[in-house]
């Protein structure tokens, strides 16, 4: 039973699931495709012993964020009754519904202790790394990895893949600028980014790669919550000998023919249309539809797709009154959490905390090109970031006193500050 005192090994699992689902498929074919929801339901019920093994069901645990989230996702679901396909999309709602609680609302109550949120970490890490030498040189159909043989003939996910890959090259870059002890402990960490990095380009995710660097640029400086040290820098000069592999990479090889700048600018104006068609069929639809929005999964309709663009099928969708929930859920999250970093004393807190935030900024940025709201993990990282931070409240801080000296020699001697850990 030791492993269930491990509750951010088990988020590290939802949080990954999809993939591990992928290369379960790969490794097993012959079982896989005759028991399609046995990892799922595997999964499932080991959250669900964990959760209570650690006595973290209470609805006391959940933070308003995640309460928001969940009164998002049952209004999604009442505007189906509005959408222009009521069969199609209640179809598409109740096949997510599974995925949605485990991975938006019972994951996030795995995180309740710094512990917690160093496992979810290392975890992600852990998990990320074989996916990542599967999907490094497994066989592929274009930009999918694909089961071949004498099975049914299966293309796997790319970009699921290829959003751990990012999750796992933020992971070892914030890592690297917080390693305190031998830098010996770089090998592995760059090992790590080096396979996400060849994960992202072998499947041709362009948003992931783009949205990345800023990411770990940016990002790494402002929550390590430290002044400017030799780990960040190297942690920094890190990322941009891995920007320039990628860089070398996408200019010299096939594998990744849609780097090419038609195929690019291609892409970039259908993503453009299917967003001004619906923002066309949104604006034209009168007060109700302002208000309330088309309808869930009314992208599917007028599209025969997903919009692409998940800030802009929530506008769509679910109108200014989802619009407005989804912006709270992220602004509300950000907030707290970067405001939690900047005053904490608990260092194993912000650190950690500082990575998970990175890594849902990152999936907000990606939203702007791939998922939709009726994607099962919309709001997984930003409801676990959420509970981080909510979590943060009840960790007992430093007692600080501060004693000041009367004046000697006409100047005042520095304060004593004495720190007992409450």
């Amino acid at each position: 039973m030791r492993g269930f005192q491990k509750p951010g090994y088990a988020c590290a699992i939802v949080v990954s699931f999809l993939v591990i689902e992928q290369v379960f498929a790969y490794s097993n074919p012959s079982f896989y495709l005759g028991n399609t929801k046995t990892v799922d339901i595997a999964i499932g019920i080991l959250t669900l012993a964990v959760l209570a093994y650690n006595k973290r069901l209470s609805p006391r645990n959940i933070p308003a964020t995640v309460w928001v989230s969940a009164f998002f996702f049952v209004f999604a679901g009442i505007s189906i009754s509005w959408s222009p396909d009521l069969e199609r999309s209640w179809e598409l709602y109740t096949q997510v519904i599974p995925l949605t609680i485990l991975a938006s609302f019972l994951a996030p109550l795995l995180i309740r202790k710094p512990g917690d949120l160093n496992d979810l970490l290392d975890g992600l890490l852990m998990f990320s790394i074989p996916m990542a030498i599967v999907f490094a040189f497994g066989d592929r159909t274009g930009r999918a990895l694909a089961i071949l043989g004498d099975f049914k003939k299966m293309e796997l996910q790319p970009l699921a893949s290829a959003q751990l890959a990012g999750y796992m090259t933020i992971i070892a870059c914030m890592k690297i600028a917080q390693v305190k002890s031998s830098r010996w402990l770089y090998i592995p960490y760059i090992t790590a980014a080096v396979f996400s990095l060849f994960t992202i380009v072998n499947s041709s995710s362009r948003g992931q790669l783009l949205a990345l660097f800023p990411i770990t640029l940016l990002g790494i400086p402002i929550v390590t919550r430290r002044s400017i040290s030799i780990n960040t820098i190297i942690a920094i000069g890190i990322t941009c000998v891995i920007g320039y592999g990628a860089y070398y990479i996408v200019s010299n090889f096939d594998l990744v023919w849609r780097w090419k700048g038609d195929l690019i600018r291609s892409g970039a104006s259908g993503r453009l249309t299917m967003i001004a068609s619906l923002l066309e069929e949104y604006f034209s639809g009168g007060g109700g539809v302002f208000l309330l929005g088309l309808g869930s999964s009314a992208s599917y309709f007028f599209l025969d797709a997903y919009c692409h663009n998940v800030p802009i099928e929530v506008l769509c969708e679910t109108g200014i009154v989802g619009f407005a929930l989804y912006t709270i859920i992220y602004v509300r999250s950000f907030s707290d959490s970067f405001s939690r970093i900047r005053s904490t004393d608990v260092a194993s807190w912000a650190d950690g905390l500082g990575c998970l935030l990175l890594i849902a900024f990152y999936d907000f940025l990606i939203s702007f090109k791939q998922g939709s709201i009726l994607g099962g993990y919309t709001f997984c990282c930003i409801n676990i970031l959420a509970m981080a931070a909510f979590s943060l409240k009840s960790v007992p801080q430093s007692t600080v006193v501060q004693l000041q000296f009367p004046l000697q020699a006409n100047r005042w001697k520095p304060p004593l500050v004495l720190k007992q850990k409450g």
